[in-house]
């Protein structure tokens, strides 16, 4: 390398190396203007020498639009501060260690994945991959001592969105990233207003527009937290908020043995790059990590009020979500053959399904046909016009036409259907616990329920009587063998979503056996779906309601019984009715289920309820402890809890 400023373009890369470029957004001429235009014409300090900086762009991952003028932003503000000159380059060969040493500090801008492997690893044959592992690993190797033998590393934004399984990367980071509630304006706390690489905000807090992200395998004892979330200015109620102790750093230094570390969070949206009070930011870090300006990295403890703001909000009782979707629900009435038929109508039910997509205006409408002596499932298509639902679509072999207005549902295709909404509620919702009940959730309507038999009190305790998933799965302090088990649920309503990413949770019975929790309203049966032993076990059928409405499981479980060596004499055994209906009769549970808390059976174990990162609400859980006979089939959970 010469000490020429130069930009390695990805065509230029693919013509000299084979790489595939990254397929970000060209730059706008009139984005680079405001960059140009934004950047500092001064260092915060002269450096010390002629320094150097490479600019690593590469995405093995999500490719945000912003890498490209993020990367070419800090090429000019090196050469118009002075402060350095830069090359920008997403080929991971510039990582050899005899290029690597002519740079002072490297810059990852929204690197994503395992970003020193080479575009369409997966399609490699086995010789190819094991080079393409070869040279990764000394990329590695290369990075940790740059950095650690004195020189410096910077990251912006998703630069933590990488090598989540190289541990030492996560070290030299301070965290990987852990999703981002907030795409939207946030208050950011300075907190350390005195340091060097806080100057540009003149000791003040200050707003801005971007995708927040949080962290995991992220402690601020091992770094200096620069700025942070302001939880005074931020919405905490939004989805996915994962860190309970409110520490939700934007940007931080440390030292990593000789070199220096600077991250920030920040660069998500383009416009971050024209806004000169980060640029100052980013120029501050770059020289820190140079080794020009210098800064105190000693950590900073969560300021008190953080800490107090992030339990409040926790222990607030919050409003109950409502469901403001008129069409979607189970719909009831009459089938006749024809209009013309001289017969009596047949009572008839269809599930009517929000679908998402086109704007969350797509629906499906699932029936049970007549046929011969039986039944055909049929899945009609139809879309939201308005408030209503219009029909006009084949399936099942015949065209379909009709629609749904009012809480009115009518169909002609094979027959004539005319049906209203039908508000299908539990027959066991809000069942009372009996006298030798172990109430583990008290229910009381309108009062949010006190968490004391519960390990995580981070689960947000709602007005209606329920606690809704938060930040962990949630554990009963006690743990249980032989019980009977009453249990409420609330799925929330989703229509964007699908699978396994609808209303997701799950009842552990002894940390070990997963009853699924999931919006599968309407949907077939499987072992994955509501009312599903996963991996093990297919319910009779889908018992599931819509999402919005309160949801029962009445179990009896028999806890596996052992010999007297400790050896397993017989697996457990389970009966389940969702909803009042029967959906598991006396099943045998042979192994434990995914996400097990182990591999064995146990006499004991706790209730588990899981967090899947959806806002599923549980409420009136209790147990009446039993004890079994070690055969034959189980009670009937239900009459004995309605008893």
């Amino acid at each position: 390398m010469n000490n020429k400023t130069f930009v390695i373009s990805g065509a230029l890369l693919a013509a000299l190396w084979g790489t595939t470029p990254n397929a970000s957004a060209a730059i706008k001429p009139e984005d680079l203007a405001k960059v140009q235009a934004a950047l500092p014409d001064k260092a915060p300090v002269a450096p010390a020498q002629a320094r150097k900086l490479l600019i690593y762009t590469r995405s093995n991952g999500f490719v945000h639009s912003s890498i490209d003028l993020g990367a070419e932003a800090l090429r000019l503000m090196g050469e118009k501060s002075g402060a350095y000159t830069a090359t920008i380059s997403d080929d991971p060969k510039s990582f050899e260690p005899e290029n690597l040493k002519n740079y002072d500090a490297v810059a990852f801008v929204s690197t994503t994945g395992d970003a020193f492997r080479p575009a369409g690893f997966d399609k490699l044959n086995a010789d190819e991959k094991k080079a393409a592992t070869a040279n990764e690993e000394r990329y590695k190797a290369a990075l940790l001592e740059f950095v650690k033998g004195g020189k410096g590393w910077m990251g912006i934004h998703a630069a933590t969105d990488s090598y989540y399984g190289w541990q030492d990367y996560g070290k030299m980071t301070g965290g990987y990233f852990d999703g981002h509630p907030w795409h939207e304006k946030v208050g950011i706390d300075n907190q350390d207003p005195n340091n060097p690489l806080n100057a540009m905000f003149n000791g003040q807090d200050f707003e801005i527009t971007d995708e927040i992200y949080q962290f995991k395998d992220y402690n601020r004892n091992n770094q200096r937290v620069l700025t942070a979330l302001d939880l005074a200015k931020t919405n905490l109620n939004k989805g996915g908020v994962k860190r309970m102790d409110g520490d939700f750093a934007v940007s931080w230094a440390k030292n990593l043995e000789k070199g220096r570390v600077f991250y920030c969070s920040l660069g998500h949206r383009e416009e971050i790059y024209w806004n000169p009070v980060v640029m100052k930011h980013y120029l501050a870090g770059l020289q820190f990590a140079m080794g020009d300006l210098k800064a105190d990295t000693a950590p900073l403890p969560l300021p008190e009020a953080t800490t107090k703001l992030m339990r409040a909000w926790i222990e607030t009782p919050i409003a109950p979500e409502n469901v403001n979707d008129a069409l979607h629900g189970v719909y009831v009435g009459n089938f006749l053959p024809s209009p013309q038929a001289a017969v009596a109508p047949k009572a008839v039910t269809a599930n009517v399904l929000a679908q998402g997509g086109n704007g969350n205006n797509d629906y499906l409408i699932t029936l049970q046909v007549p046929e011969g002596d039986g039944t055909k499932r049929v899945e009609i298509p139809s879309k939201k016009e308005g408030d209503k639902l219009t029909i006009a679509a084949n399936a099942g072999g015949a065209d379909w036409k009709g629609g749904l207005e009012g809480g009115n549902l009518k169909l002609s295709g094979v027959g004539e259907w005319t049906l209203a909404r039908d508000a299908k509620a539990s027959a066991t919702a809000g069942l009372k616990p009996p006298a030798n009940a172990v109430v583990l959730l008290p229910y009381a309507e309108g009062q949010a329920p006190k968490l004391d038999e519960w390990q995580n009190q981070n689960w947000r305790r709602v007005n209606d009587g329920s606690m809704m998933v938060n930040a962990g799965d949630q554990r009963t302090r006690r743990e249980f063998g032989d019980i009977r088990l009453h249990l409420e649920f609330q799925t929330p309503y989703m229509p964007g979503s699908r699978g396994q990413g609808r209303g997701n949770s799950g009842v552990y019975l002894q940390d070990r056996y997963e009853v699924q929790v999931l919006d599968s309203f309407g949907l077939l049966p499987k072992d994955n779906e509501v009312g599903g032993i996963y991996q093990i076990a297919v319910p009779k059928i889908n018992a599931g309601l819509p999402p919005g409405t309160w949801q029962t499981y009445d179990m009896a479980f028999r806890a596996a019984r052992f010999n007297a060596d400790g050896s397993v004499k017989s697996p457990p055994t389970i009966t389940i009715y969702l909803n009042g209906q029967l959906i598991h009769d006396n099943v045998v549970i042979p192994r434990t289920t995914g996400g097990a808390a182990g591999n064995t059976h146990v006499a004991k174990g706790s209730l588990r309820l899981q967090d899947h990162g959806d806002r599923v609400r549980y409420r009136n859980i209790w147990v009446v402890e039993e004890k079994f006979a070690d055969e034959g089939p189980l009670p009937n959970p239900l009459e004995l809890n309605k008893g």
